[in-house]
């Protein structure tokens, strides 16, 4: 029997939870180096779960539809080994994600390269392996510290885009899709990232207003 459990991560500082658009802004403008910055675009774009992230391979990758499916994600066994598994967080969690035009551009490159085994792999030579959860970790703190941004997780970057998608959504159908696009229910999206009572009947009275 396999017992799964997720690889242990040593935090060295206290991570917030999430970035406001002007600190990610900032995030993303401190990146010089160009692999880390289709890297790191893409993941803020997709707001994906990490595991979600690590896991896309490019049957995931449709170019004609601009989209990509998330279908699958990576486990980690005891002795550290990834795992492919199509086994994700709930029934939510699959979904197609329609790509803006400069992330689409990023794949489009990438796929040029190499178009099989991982779409962010270990190494460019080790396009099999997944990159791990701690590089992608490491990466993105090396550009908070030179962004002078406090650090978040890389799960905080999720956060961070459902906080946005629930700040512009102005009725029900709008955070339908957001809530689509992120794998969560409308319900989680609307508990989790709302922020206020206010701004859950704000939007409900727009809906109503729009069905009349």
């Amino acid at each position: 029997k396999m017992i799964l459990e997720s690889v242990p991560v040593h935090k060295k500082t206290k991570e917030r939870a999430s970035y406001t658009i002007s600190q990610l802004r900032r995030f993303l403008d401190a990146i010089d180096d160009p692999e880390d910055k289709e890297l790191l675009q893409t993941y803020a774009y997709l707001g994906l779960r990490i595991s979600e992230f690590i896991g896309l391979t490019w049957d995931c990758y449709d170019s004609k539809n601009k989209t990509i499916e998330i279908k699958q994600q990576i486990l980690y066994l005891q002795m550290g080994r990834p795992i492919l598994t199509d086994r994700l967080k709930t029934r939510e969690s699959y979904r197609k994600c329609r790509l803006n035009q400069e992330v689409y551009e990023i794949l489009e490159k990438k796929r040029k390269i190499c178009s099989t085994g991982y779409i962010f792999p270990k190494t460019i030579k080790e396009h099999n392996e997944p990159m791990p959860k701690a590089t992608l970790r490491k990466i993105m703190h090396h550009y908070m510290d030179k962004a002078k941004l406090p650090k978040i997780s890389p799960h905080g970057f999720r956060h961070t885009k459902a906080t946005m998608f629930m700040k512009v959504c102005r009725n029900m159908d709008e955070i339908k899709a957001a809530a689509k696009f992120m794998g969560h229910s409308v319900t989680m999206m609307m508990e989790t990232y709302a922020h206020s009572e206010e701004r859950i009947i704000e939007i409900e009275r727009a809906s109503c207003r729009e069905r009349v």
